[in-house]
């Protein structure tokens, strides 16, 4: 080294500082003196540089958590500001469906009702198939928007489940009554057993129990061509004395993928594309059902396959009931609670509600007034 012979350098020793096996610095140390290779000082230097290396290597690492802490942080700040918006656009899309669905339903059900008063009126062939196709393409959309409706509730937490005395045999009555035509007519046998335990009277929502039913008796009714649809009925009591009502329906029908099972609670989904071609749906009465079925806490599911029939089934936990508290499920969906309408006779809107009550039988209502 030229320079340091020139400011009278006579010995030199240098030692390499290592960090995870690579050079990060040189030490040297230098004297005028001539000295001969000491092997003590020699192993004393080399343990300095390899302290010194390690006291780099540390620091490096520290500085590498603190940047990774950092960015942790960063992320963490980013996906929470990311979930409160996405949460936001929910609620907000949730919002907007209930409301568009209630605005729609609302028409719509006068729609149906001017349509039924039209099929009992006195029409001509053409004319009452003409009614009829009304009447049943509004039905299918209105069943559409009440799945949606009831969707948006859910997501929006917006659902309330109100609880009251409700008789199974009434509810089993009023399957056997709206199902039992529909499934005679496709030639299949019908059969709905209730187990000898199960309590005659339950404290629960009658009204999305037999959702459960329609829901599930119906996807039955779909996809099965021959053969039968049973529905059964059991109870278990739990030890903290809730009663656990247990309920299956079996069909014969086409079947499920075994691969499409575990997608088929989810919204907006059915077993493939052809499916909705062939036989409608939007999807979204199981993914509700589902929803609604751990609202009350219980449990839904399904085993199936192809060519062999389908089996659902779930549970709900209810109180067993009150009898003198039952509430009449006939009445609940009649409304015949109603008893007294103020209308103004000299409007349109109030003639055709008119005609519409006169039609559900509530009794003597304004005749029509002179429309100008």
């Amino acid at each position: 080294m030229p320079a340091a012979a020139k400011e009278g350098i006579r010995t030199a020793l240098a030692f390499l500082i290592l960090v995870q096996d690579e050079v990060v610095a040189v030490l040297s140390v230098m004297t005028k003196a001539t000295e001969e290779a000491d092997e003590s000082l020699l192993q004393a230097l080399s343990q300095v540089g390899h302290v010194l290396g390690r006291v780099l290597e540390r620091q490096n690492a520290n500085e590498a958590l603190k940047h990774a802490t950092s960015e942790a942080e960063t992320a963490a700040l980013h996906a929470e500001a990311a979930s409160i918006k996405a949460e936001e656009v929910s609620a907000a899309k949730s919002e907007f469906l209930a409301t568009m669905s209630h605005e729609i339903r609302t028409p719509l059900n006068a729609v149906l009702g001017m349509a039924g008063i039209l099929m009992d009126s006195e029409l001509d062939g053409e004319q009452q198939v003409q009614a009829r196709t009304i009447k049943v393409a509004g039905e299918a959309l209105l069943d559409i928007l009440n799945d949606v409706l009831d969707y948006s509730k859910i997501e929006a937490g917006r659902l309330e489940l109100e609880i009251v005395d409700f008789e199974i045999p009434s509810l089993v009555d009023i399957v056997k009554t709206v199902w039992g035509p529909q499934i005679s007519g496709k030639g299949l046998d019908f059969l709905v057993n209730v187990a000898p335990e199960v309590s005659p009277v339950f404290k629960g929502n009658p009204t999305r129990l037999r959702q459960f039913f329609f829901n599930l008796v119906g996807n039955a009714v779909k996809f099965t061509e021959a053969g039968s649809i049973a529905v059964n009925i059991a109870q278990n009591t739990l030890p903290n004395g809730l009663l656990e009502l247990q309920v299956e329906v079996l069909d014969t029908g086409i079947g499920i993928p075994h691969d499409k099972l575990d997608s088929l609670f989810e919204k907006f989904t059915q077993a493939d594309g052809s499916t909705t071609r062939k036989y409608g749906g939007t999807g979204l009465g199981l993914a509700i059902s589902q929803q609604l079925v751990t609202l009350m806490d219980g449990e839904i599911g399904v085993e199936s396959a192809v060519g062999e029939g389908t089996r659902f089934h779930f549970t709900i936990r209810c109180e067993e009931g009150d009898q003198k508290n039952v509430t009449s499920m006939d009445s609940e969906a009649s409304g015949s609670n109603v008893s007294n309408l103020e209308m103004d006779q000299n409007s349109e809107s109030s003639w055709q509600k008119t005609m519409l009550l006169t039609s559900w039988s509530f009794g003597q209502c304004w005749k029509k007034p002179d429309m100008k």
